[in-house]
């Protein structure tokens, strides 16, 4: 089954799983591509913060996080 490549979930989702597999480089072009199409997504802000510190890139991981944080705040 592909992907519908509109869906901001499914790339989260693939994103996601890929993680979860060690596939951190092409998890990480999936988070990009749910951020791409729906940027007020924190879950994929914050999923692609991990996956950038597990790949050792801290400074970005924690721009990221700060970006999932942003946009939670703006929810409350």
């Amino acid at each position: 089954m592909d992907i519908d490549q509109n869906d901001a979930g499914g790339w989260y989702n693939r994103g996601t799983d890929l993680g979860k597999l060690g596939r951190y480089e092409e998890a990480i072009n999936s988070e990009n591509k749910a951020i791409e199409l729906n940027p007020n997504d924190a879950k994929a802000w914050k999923d692609k913060g991990i996956t950038l510190a597990l790949l050792g890139k801290y400074q970005e991981a924690i721009k990221c996080c700060d970006k999932a944080i942003e946009l939670i705040q703006m929810m409350l």
